[in-house]
């Protein structure tokens, strides 16, 4: 039997290779600079003080969302092409791999923790004809298997965002920093100061961040003897957390990184898994 899988991941890799080159020929430029915030709420540190936020001056090619939307497409088919070789042929088109963020086969006194009868049921129907290993496989690569993670997982992710692709939304990416330093120089001498929000989850500063607030003692300063300059890595990222009134920041994860991930993950850690469990008449 074809690996009609492997093929489709061997697509999707192909796509990330394309994406690599827009991301690498957008990181070549230096689309960004530090900006003096002049407007907005008064420091309520000091009476006068000194702000900057980064400025990214040019957005990354829309082909972008393109490219990510096709890699999320083939990747996506990969993991459904991989269940359809798991069933005899007359369940291949009721077959899929389903993924689940939340746990829905937990139980507690007997009875499930989460009330999601379709999603057993949704579950059930696209494993149906599977070996009994091949299901307990896909239910431990299940991304709600650790609740810390399950949002924010591989195949969460990939499931969220491919779904969205589907419905006529390009993935949202935004264009930031990464590795960040800032450098002020004073009338000719020169400082690093630390940022003024750490950095939070994987290193990246977005747009419209503040990244220098300092106060100066010296009397008669003029903006142009002063100079923040910022300095770091250009980074494409997708937002995997949405920030709330607890959490004050938002998550990002760079692009290539979490579909890198998403690649190995399949390639590694579920074909070689379920592969045996190819169904072959007669077996």
């Amino acid at each position: 039997m074809e690996k009609s899988w492997r093929l489709k991941l061997d697509r999707a890799e192909q796509h990330l290779q394309d994406l690599h080159a827009e991301v690498t020929k957008y990181a070549e430029g230096h689309h960004y600079k530090a900006v003096r915030i002049v407007a907005g709420p008064t420091c309520k540190q000091h009476v006068e003080c000194w702000r900057y936020h980064l400025r990214i001056t040019e957005q990354p090619d829309p082909l972008l969302g393109i490219i990510s939307g096709d890699f999320l497409f083939d990747a996506r088919s990969a993991l459904d092409h991989m269940a359809a070789a798991l069933v005899p042929p007359r369940r291949r088109s009721h077959s899929g791999f389903p993924i689940e963020t939340e746990p829905i086969w937990t139980k507690v006194n007997r009875r499930y923790v989460v009330r999601d009868p379709n999603g057993r049921r949704r579950f059930k129907t696209k494993t149906t004809g599977m070996a009994l290993g091949a299901v307990a496989v896909i239910k431990a690569v299940q991304p709600n298997n650790d609740p810390a993670l399950a949002p924010v997982g591989g195949l969460a992710l990939l499931s969220r965002l491919n779904n969205a692709d589907k419905h006529r939304q390009f993935i949202t990416y935004s264009a930031g920093l990464g590795d960040v330093e800032v450098r002020v120089t004073i009338r000719g001498q020169s400082m690093k100061i630390p940022l003024s929000q750490p950095v939070q989850g994987p290193p990246f500063i977005s747009d419209g961040a503040e990244i220098a607030h300092f106060w100066l003692d010296r009397q008669g300063l003029l903006e142009s003897e002063i100079n923040v300059r910022v300095v770091g890595t250009p980074v494409i990222a997708i937002r995997v957390i949405e920030s709330t009134r607890k959490e004050k920041w938002a998550g990002y994860m760079d692009i290539e990184l979490l579909f890198e991930t998403v690649v190995e993950h399949i390639r590694d850690g579920i074909f070689p898994y379920l592969e045996p469990f190819v169904w072959r008449p007669g077996v």
